[in-house]
C-alpha cells in the first residue's frame, strides 16, 4: 500500500497524504457502507502528535519562505529540518534506503525530492544543494525518472518511426555520446552502456504497440512518435533539438545499408563483417612480404640467367674469343699515329 500511495503521489504530482485523501474520497463514494465501517479503525490509529496538526508545531522554522497556511509547505519544512538533523548526526544528507522505522518518512521525503527535482522551486533546490544533497542514489545508481528518461524516450521514438536507423544512431539522436556509451557497466568488460541500452531498446520497441497498461512514460513516448509522424516541418527539431542536424546523414547511411542488403539490427552479421574485414587486412599484411620476396627472386633469377648466358658464350669457342681480341688490338696499333715530329737522319 505504501508503494501504491507513493506511486500515485508521483503520478498526481502531490504528497502521499493528498494521494491517500483522493483514494479515500473515491472509496467513500463507491463503497459508503464499508467505508463507514472502518471509521473506528481510523480513530484508533489517529496520530496525536503535533505533526498532523493544521497549525505549525512549536519551534517551526520556515526555511523556504513559503506560506505556513498551506499544510504541504509546513510538511516540507518539517522534513527538511529532519534532514538537517540527519546531516548533523552522520555528516551527510544522503539517507540510505534502509534506515529503520523512525526514518521511513525521511527516506520517502528524500526519494520524493529526487523524483520531483524538475518540479521543485529554486529556493528548495538551493536549500538542498547547499547541504550537499545528492540527486542520485547512495550507490551512484540513477533513480527512475517520472515519465521516463527524456533521452531514452527520444531514442525509442526515433527507432519506432525510423526503423532503418541503427541502434547507435537512435542513441545519438536521443542525446548520448560515444564516451558514455562505451563505458563498461558491470563486471563483464564487454557489457557497456551501449549494450544495455540496445537490449532495452529492442525490448521496448517489440512491445510498444501491444501494451495494455500504459504508464506516463509510455504516453510521453507515444506523444513524441505522433510528432515525428506528423506534417510539422520542424518536427525533428521539436523532438531531437540540436541533434536534429544528424538526421540527414543517418538517413543517407541507412539508404546505403539498404542498397547493400544490410540489416541495421543484425548485430551478429555486423560482427561477422567486421571479423571478415580484419581477416582480410591481416592476410594482406602477411602477403605483402611474400610479394616483395618474389620480386627479389625474379631479379636474382634474371641476373643469374645473364651470367649463365655469358659463360656459355665463352665456353662455346674460347680460341675464337682470343683471336677476336688480337684482331682488335692489331687494328688499334695500325690506326695509331705518333704526336711528335718526324726527324730525318741528315738533320741530326
Amino acid at each position: 500500500l505504501d508503494r501504491f500511495l507513493e506511486g500515485w503521489a508521483g503520478y498526481i504530482g502531490g504528497t502521499e497524504k493528498e494521494a491517500a485523501r483522493m483514494v479515500c474520497h473515491a472509496l467513500a463514494r463507491a463503497y459508503p457502507e464499508e467505508y463507514l465501517g472502518e471509521v473506528a479503525t481510523a480513530n484508533k490509529y489517529k496520530p496525536t502528535d503535533g505533526f498532523e496538526s493544521e497549525e505549525p508545531p512549536p519551534g517551526y522554522v520556515c526555511y523556504d519562505g513559503s506560506s505556513p497556511e498551506v499544510k504541504a509547505n509546513v510538511q516540507w519544512n518539517l522534513m527538511y529540518a529532519e534532514l538537517l538533523k540527519w546531516k548533523e548526526e552522520h555528516g551527510h544528507p544522503n539517507v540510505p534506503a534502509k534506515s529503520g522505522e523512525k526514518k521511513s518518512e525521511l527516506v520517502k521525503f528524500v526519494h520524493r525530492m529526487r523524483a520531483k527535482k524538475d518540479g521543485l522551486s529554486e529556493t528548495r533546490l538551493r536549500l538542498l544543494n547547499d547541504i550537499g544533497f545528492k540527486w542520485h542514489g547512495e550507490f551512484g545508481k540513477k533513480l527512475p525518472v517520472p515519465g521516463g528518461d527524456p533521452r531514452v524516450n527520444r531514442m525509442v521514438a526515433a527507432k519506432i518511426v525510423f526503423p532503418e536507423l541503427s541502434s547507435r544512431e537512435c542513441m545519438y539522436l536521443g542525446g548520448y555520446e560515444d564516451e558514455e556509451l562505451d563505458k563498461i557497466k558491470g563486471p563483464q568488460k564487454w557489457r557497456t552502456i551501449y549494450s544495455v541500452l540496445k537490449d532495452q531498446l529492442r525490448n521496448i520497441v517489440s512491445k510498444f504497440d501491444s501494451r495494455s497498461y500504459k504508464k506516463k512514460m509510455h504516453l510521453n513516448r507515444k506523444e513524441l512518435v505522433d510528432i515525428l509522424r506528423g506534417d510539422d516541418p520542424d518536427r525533428l527539431t521539436k523532438v531531437f533539438g540540436e541533434r536534429a542536424g544528424l538526421f540527414e546523414g543517418f538517413m543517407e547511411k541507412a539508404a546505403e545499408r539498404k542498397r547493400n542488403g544490410i540489416n541495421p539490427d543484425d548485430h551478429r552479421a555486423s560482427r561477422r563483417r567486421k571479423a571478415d574485414r580484419n581477416e582480410k587486412e591481416e592476410c594482406e599484411r602477411e602477403n605483402a612480404p611474400e610479394e616483395h620476396d618474389m620480386a627479389i627472386d625474379k631479379d636474382e633469377e634474371k641476373e643469374t640467367s645473364d651470367m649463365e648466358a655469358h659463360n656459355e658464350y665463352e665456353q662455346d669457342d674460347p680460341d675464337q674469343e682470343a683471336h677476336d681480341v688480337d684482331e682488335r688490338h692489331q687494328q688499334h696499333l695500325d690506326n695509331w699515329q705518333p704526336d711528335y715530329p718526324q726527324y730525318q737522319y741528315d738533320d741530326l
